[in-house]
């Protein structure tokens, strides 16, 4: 049965198939690795992870004296909700 590599192990592989003199083709072939495998672990480990969701935005509600069921300006809301998506203008 075949050992399931780790992350850490993969790291390692990407490291040592960087200097390879037959690239990475030959290290694959060399250490029995499927040379697809190779590129999706040399991706994964690659992307940053996204920051967690941690963030948040104090928001204060200006109400009328009246305190109606008005509401918010069309404009106000699309740009509160573009801004609490991360998005900017």
């Amino acid at each position: 049965m075949e050992k399931k590599l780790t992350k850490t192990d993969w790291r390692g592989h990407l490291e040592k198939a960087e200097a390879h003199p037959q690239g990475v083709k030959g290290y694959c072939r060399e250490h029995a690795l499927v040379n697809s495998t190779f590129h999706y672990w040399k991706k994964k480990l690659a992307t940053p992870k996204a920051a967690p969701a941690e963030a948040f935005a104090a928001v204060e509600i200006a109400r009328p004296a009246d305190r109606g069921s008005k509401l918010p300006d069309p404009r106000w809301l699309a740009e509160f909700l573009l801004c609490l998506a991360g998005g900017a203008r």
